[in-house]
């Protein structure tokens, strides 16, 4: 339309600088239609309106000031018509151009808030990926850091049994000994020899002084020589039935040695079996700890791996 616009100023503007009748205005449109952009769609027009007005039953046309007048008039109503309608048409486009913007924009929000929660679920993914990934990481260290402690454990609880049936063993080994040590005393020394020497033994509390006096009452050499004989007899038998180096080392010494020599032996055993008793009884205690200690942690670990 708006080359049509232009090409029909153009011909009214010849049109009007000359007289031409109709036949002279439809040849020199039909020449700018081959020339001019626009002027095809404006010669039919023109062409339209020539043929309306000859059909029969038509007005007569009034008389022109010159001939062409009717003719310009014509091609001015077709402007006014022409212009209408690029202004419509340019309405309608610019009307299309701001929902085309406005489409537009919209898409371009659509587009942009899709790709930020694109990117936005994409970081979480990867974050979620690395926790997840980190997770897994823990929980198989603390599944094998469990079953090192359980294998720990295992071990432990085996080693405790046997070292409390060591223990409790040796306790009993430790118990015969001192009963048998008891017995040789009550064979080597008189009643009240023997009575003190029980009380030594359990209480610790009789002197030496004391325990010397009473022993220098025994009877002849003889006499002792056989209580010795007889001790050392029942210190082996029972420390081949006991496997106890001490009692045998014990027996060896007893029928060698002066009487009093064997009494201070005697009394340095049974020190040492009280002394040996009570550091497996603190090593015991110790083992207990450990083990209850490993338990405590083993139970935390398991909690952790669940």
């Amino acid at each position: 339309y708006g080359e049509s616009v232009d090409a029909l100023e153009r011909a009214i503007r010849m049109m009007s600088a000359q007289d031409y009748d109709r036949g002279q205005a439809s040849s020199m449109l039909q020449g700018m239609a081959a020339t001019v952009p626009g002027m095809p769609k404006v010669l039919a027009a023109f062409l339209q309106e020539k043929s309306k007005a000859a059909q029969p039953g038509a007005p007569e046309v009034a008389a022109y000031e010159f001939q062409s007048g009717g003719i310009v008039s014509l091609l001015k109503d077709l402007l006014k018509k022409f212009e209408g309608e690029l202004s419509e048409v340019e309405e309608s486009e610019s009307n299309q151009a701001h929902e085309f913007k406005l489409t537009e924009i919209h898409l371009s929000d659509v587009i942009a808030k899709s790709k930020s929660d694109r990117e936005e679920k994409a970081a979480e993914k990867a974050k979620t990926a690395a926790a997840s990934a980190k997770a897994k990481g823990e929980l198989a260290e603390t599944k094998a850091t469990k079953a090192s402690d359980e294998k720990t454990l295992g071990d432990m609880i085996a080693l405790f049994k046997q070292k409390t049936s060591v223990y409790e063993s040796n306790q009993q080994v430790r118990k015969d000994e001192l009963e048998t040590i008891s017995k040789a005393i009550g064979i080597i020394s008189s009643d009240d020899v023997a009575g003190s020497y029980s009380d030594r033994i359990n209480l610790a509390q009789v002197k030496a002084a004391t325990r010397t006096v009473s022993l220098l009452q025994l009877g002849s050499s003889k006499r002792r020589m056989a209580a010795q004989q007889q001790a050392a007899e029942l210190l082996r038998k029972r420390g081949k039935a006991l496997n106890s180096k001490a009692l045998l080392l014990l027996a060896e010494k007893v029928p060698a040695d002066a009487f009093a020599k064997v009494i201070g032996m005697i009394e340095d055993l049974v020190e040492k079996l009280k002394e040996e008793a009570a550091a497996e009884a603190d090593h015991k205690a110790w083992c207990d700890e450990q083990l209850k200690a490993n338990k405590l942690k083993r139970n935390k670990k398991t909690a952790q791996a669940n």
